[in-house]
């Protein structure tokens, strides 16, 4: 018994392999806060691409004098994919619009979606008129929504989530923007 007691005391007393045990015992929380860092950053980093696309985006547009045509928004699309760094999974929407001339409703003059994005309707319009700045009666704005899902790189504390943001301004150089669904056509095709 006295030889299993001072067996106890002396390993109490030793300090020779604590660094090694303190090592094994950290080395698991330090590489998972590296992980949820990286995760984390990268997180952030792709919605700010998401928010940097559809400002960059919208500032091409209200300086547009010329129609938006589909080859026109396909470019849209790929300046989209280019900012978010090869994101295929990118969808883009622009809406025109305008309040009637009374200033008390919201107007849709026109609405395109590529990469999978449909068209906004006068509902889903109406729907977004608590997010939408107030304008005056009978100005138009465009409204720029991008879309992208990210997918996390490793699941620690994080889900994959989409990215959805919008931008409404209006045009700067013109009174309105137009679509003409045929590209190089004029204003026999255009609505605006």
């Amino acid at each position: 018994m006295t030889r299993l007691a001072s067996l106890i005391r002396r390993l109490r007393r030793s300090e020779e392999g604590s660094v090694v045990i303190e090592g094994v015992i950290m080395m698991p929380i330090i590489a998972w806060c590296f992980v949820a860092c990286y995760s984390f950053f990268d997180a952030f980093h792709a919605r700010s691409n998401n928010i940097r696309a559809a400002f960059t985006i919208s500032d091409t547009l209200t300086r547009e004098t010329n129609y938006v045509t589909p080859g026109y928004m396909d470019g849209l699309l790929a300046l989209q994919r280019f900012l978010m760094i090869g994101s295929d999974n990118a969808r883009l929407r622009v809406t025109v619009f305008h309040y009637d001339g009374d200033g008390e409703e919201l107007m849709l003059n026109w609405s395109q979606g590529i990469g999978g994005y449909a068209a906004m309707t006068e509902a889903e319009l109406r729907g977004m008129e608590a997010q939408i700045p107030t304008l005056a009666s009978g100005d138009s704005a465009i409204l720029v929504e991008t879309q992208s899902d990210y997918e996390v790189p490793f699941k620690v504390g994080l889900e994959d989530e989409t990215f959805h943001e919008f931008v409404v301004a209006r045009p700067r150089f013109s009174g309105q923007l137009c679509w003409n669904p045929v590209d190089g056509g004029g204003s026999a095709t255009a609505v605006c």
